[in-house]
């Protein structure tokens, strides 16, 4: 056993094990969240596992609490097997295994503590070498019949520390300073000082040689515990019967804790052809305990092919050159399973011949499992960043590149290629990083997340100041820990100069949110804008004669470019909840629509999978109530669609219920979505209304989603004060519920409403006539699809088209138009400067002009009617909607 900062051959091992932990001990491996644990600790504790390997939480009742890192003394609860709990003092002990961290804890159970002191002091002074006690002040607390036979001093003498007047040398014959001495160093660093050779100047002017080991212990009134042996010339003599019995507890000790760490050994005697597997090699490849190895039948179950190739390939180096291998392989068992195994090879050479080669294996299946499970997630990773439409860039704690997009090498100029910066030192990129950065940077590490809306530096070899956003946060591990920096940036210095020059506290101030209103808008219109074509011209296809292959496919098409809508509105929708701009718009609504509305958009999901979607409404329910039903429809269709998504069998069923009658006009009525899926473990109940969030990454993977539905469905709940709650056990299905005050309409009132609302219109009063029709628009795809919709819609309308706003207001100037389709981001003149335009015409003051965007911000809305145009209609274009708008057209020209 090589590994675990643990040294075979000395007494490091004993130490740490016998000293630390008179209880016994167990290794904690942070990634697998799993503690291998000592025989003796088992019978302590009164548990027993199959292989000693059992998560950690099933026998220590607050290892969260627990201080890895710290390496203190740490006072913990054990479970007892009876399920008694158990107090205990613990030494941590950090280490490297196989390139992984793991942790010793070595336990003292303090109940027992004082009958296990004298049963530790009594196996120490028992062993057959010289041992020592001595507390914290470096005074000997006793010393064992060997140790003053050693030193041929008196108990008394020792006691009174005479030992010290001795003359001390190291094996160049030179003196050593009393505060050289073991006991002395330990004392100072709190290290051990293992095997130390030391002379001794006796009194009758004798010279001998000891080898001293000193071990710092935390155990009752105990700091140091000292070994030591007698030998001769420095060079350690023939051991004696006693040292043999005590080498061989050393070794029946590491035999043991090679079976708990499931380390097997191996060595090949290649003078007498005479191999030899330990017990866990031999399990490790599932042969017989009487099974005969040999190097010719140990390399045949390696996998053939690079496995093979590669063990082959080390053993020969290793014989011939001497040359020590510590390879990743895979091999075939004798019973045919194939697993992953770690090898360490070394070899004893004779007058330049091999005789002798031996070594360790380690069967790493699972943690191979892990690391390409992490391999894959990282590599996703790594390509959201490197193609991510910003300068984004992923640091570990020493600010090496991890990860970076390539825009951030664009914008920052970087004359490297990005694998020739991963693994760099940002640093040695950017020389010239002052040191407020660097102290920005370190606060990050500590758990800040830092942005600022404008910071002005100087790139290297840049002439003027640059203006960057930017945001640095931490990013952690999956252990917690964090693991380094994540980094987002944006220059911004042209619209920082321009703004500065007109009024530069005022924009200061407003720059970030203009920024990010922007954004938004921009991505809105970028994605709503193909998104348009497909449904549109999808949803064309449909209405045409196809066989049943390609309608099925058509289909297909439509609900996943829906499917993609959704996601963007969810996307959109959260960014306006964060910004403060997600609003309320309450309105009568007949509660039944609402209802029925709601029902019909998802019936078809639960219909494909074979669900009894069940619908419970109370009679008492109200007919009609002043609310915003977009968005309670939002929130429903959320929350059922998300039941029908995680269940697999069974039914959804939307409950709603009268919980209070309020007042005459009021009622509080509760909402539920009932399912019979997956269910949900109360531990990640909290986790899941959390933004881009699942129940696990499981989930994720197998049901997809933003993550969204949920944060956004609580923050339109907000703003309807109210808020989602959940009951659910995994397994066991699932019940989300809301309860809301809803105002009750009355009939008479509503029907009131309702004509008012159909005689009101944004182009009530206009002169006009559907003769001739312009669509404006710069994206061909999009151009055909409304001029194909309106071709259907008004088939007996002239439709002229114009690919920007300026060929729109030539157009208008030579053409009698009736109504105008302006998009509103388009080359030349943008939609709304076109409109300005066009209103400033005597007979464009009163023609329609219908505002068609893929842009969803309200915002965007306001400004579409501030420059004078009377309606708005979103991309993807809906037949339904330009329906709307042409039968209100036809009726006002009718009137």
């Amino acid at each position: 056993m090589n590994g675990p900062g643990l040294n075979v051959g000395n007494s490091q091992v004993f130490g740490f094990l016998a000293t630390h932990g008179p209880d016994g001990y167990w290794i904690y491996d942070p990634v697998t969240k799993l503690a291998s644990i000592s025989i003796h600790l088992e019978n302590k504790l009164g548990v027993a596992t199959s292989n000693h390997s059992i998560p950690v939480e099933s026998f220590v009742l607050n290892y969260t609490q627990i201080d890895f890192v710290s390496n203190q003394i740490q006072l913990v609860r054990y479970i007892l097997g009876n399920g008694e709990l158990v107090k205990s003092k613990n030494e941590i002990f950090a280490f490297e295994w196989e390139g992984k961290k793991l942790y010793a804890v070595a336990v003292s159970i303090l109940e027992e503590s004082k009958n296990e002191f004298q049963s530790f002091k009594e196996m120490l002074l028992s062993l057959p070498l010289g041992v020592s006690l001595v507390d914290s002040n470096g005074n000997l607390v006793e010393s064992n019949d060997r140790m003053r036979l050693i030193y041929k001093l008196p108990n008394s003498s020792i006691q009174k520390k005479e030992y010290y007047k001795r003359k001390y040398f190291n094996t160049e014959y030179e003196i050593i300073n009393e505060d050289q001495l073991p006991v002395a160093v330990v004392l100072k660093t709190g290290k051990p000082v293992i095997n130390r050779v030391i002379g001794v100047l006796l009194e009758d002017g004798n010279l001998i040689w000891t080898e001293v080991t000193a071990l710092p212990v935390n155990f009752q009134n105990l700091s140091i515990v000292v070994f030591s042996n007698l030998i001769t010339n420095t060079k350690i003599k023939k051991l004696s019967i006693s040292e043999r019995d005590y080498v061989k507890s050393i070794q029946q000790l590491l035999t043991d804790t090679s079976s708990l760490a499931r380390i097997g050994g191996w060595d090949l005697d290649l003078v007498n052809s005479i191999a030899h597997w330990s017990g866990v090699t031999k399990e490790i490849h599932e042969v017989d305990s009487d099974f005969i190895p040999t190097l010719t039948n140990g390399i045949s179950f390696i996998k053939p092919g690079e496995s093979r190739e590669k063990i082959e390939s080390a053993v020969s180096k290793l014989i011939a050159e001497g040359k020590p291998y510590d390879i990743e392989i895979e091999l075939i068992t004798a019973k045919g399973k194939e697993i992953w195994v770690k090898t360490v090879g070394r070899a004893t050479f004779e007058d330049g011949a091999c005789v002798r080669i031996f070594g360790v294996i380690q069967d790493i299946t699972e943690r191979k499992k892990w690391e390409i499970a992490l391999a894959s997630q990282t590599s996703i990773l790594w390509a959201f960043v490197e193609h991510a439409p910003a300068a984004v860039a992923m640091f570990d704690e020493e600010f090496r590149y991890v990860a970076l997009s390539n825009r951030w090498i664009e914008d920052y100029k970087i004359g490297r290629k990005k694998e020739e910066i991963i693994g760099v030192s940002h640093y040695e990129i950017f020389p010239n990083i002052s040191d407020e950065w660097k102290k920005l940077h370190k606060r990050c590490l500590a758990g800040e997340v830092l942005k600022l809306e404008q910071d002005v530096w100087t790139p290297p070899g840049w002439e003027k100041q640059q203006v960057l956003q930017w945001e640095i946060r931490p990013w952690y591990h999956l252990d917690g820990k964090t693991g380094g920096i994540l980094m987002f940036t944006r220059d911004v210095t042209e619209t920082y100069e321009q703004k500065i020059e007109i009024q530069k506290a005022k924009e200061s101030a407003e720059k970030a949110n203009n920024a990010k209103s922007e954004f938004l808008a921009n991505m809105s219109h970028e994605i709503r804008t193909p998104l348009n074509g497909i449904i549109g011209f999808t949803d064309l296809l449909l209405d045409t004669k196809l066989d049943e292959p390609q309608k099925e496919y058509s289909s297909i098409v439509s609900s996943s470019a829906k499917s993609l809508l959704s996601i963007v509105n969810d996307i959109l929708d959260f960014s306006k909840a964060e910004a403060g701009k997600l609003t309320i718009e309450n309105v009568t609504n007949k509660f039944k629509d609402i209802v029925e509305e709601t029902f019909n958009i998802v019936k078809f999901q639960a219909e494909e999978k074979g669900l009894e979607l069940k619908i419970h409404l109370d009679p008492n329910l109200p007919k009609y109530v002043f609310i915003d039903g977009k968005r309670l429809k939002q929130v429903l269709i959320n929350l059922i669609a998300n039941a029908i998504k995680f269940t697999d069998s069974g039914f959804v069923e939307l409950k709603i219920i009268v919980t209070e009658d309020k007042h005459v006009d009021s009622k509080k009525i509760r909402f539920s979505v009932l399912d019979t899926g997956m269910g949900i473990d109360p531990k990640n109940h909290t986790k899941i209304f959390e933004a881009f969030m699942q129940e696990d990454y499981s989930t994720t993977r197998k049901f997809g989603g933003t993550g969204l539905g949920l944060t956004i469905s609580n923050q339109i709940l907000k703003l309807l004060n109210s808020s989602l709650h959940l009951v659910s056990e995994s397994g066991k299905g699932s019940e989300f519920f809301f309860d809301i005050d809803l105002k009750e309409v009355g009939e008479d009132e509503f029907k009131i409403i309702e004509q008012n609302s159909n005689t009101n219109s944004t182009v009530a009063g206009l002169q006009y006539n559907l003769e001739t029709i312009m669509v404006v628009e710069d994206n061909q795809v999009n151009m055909e699809l409304l001029k194909n919709l309106l071709k259907r819609l008004t088939p007996k309308s002239e439709i002229i088209s114009a690919y920007n706003g300026f060929d729109a207001v030539e157009l208008f100037k030579t053409k009698n138009i009736s109504l105008i389709f302006m998009d509103i981001q388009m080359p030349v003149l943008n939609g709304y400067e076109a409109t300005k335009l066009i209103r400033k015409f005597p007979n464009g003051k009163k023609i329609p002009i219908i505002a068609v965007t893929a842009g969803v911000i309200q915002d965007e809305q306001k400004k579409c009617f501030d420059v004078g145009m009377n309606d708005f209609i979103t991309k993807p274009l809906q037949k339904k909607e330009l329906q709307r708008i042409l039968n209100h057209l036809s009726e006002l020209k009718g009137s």
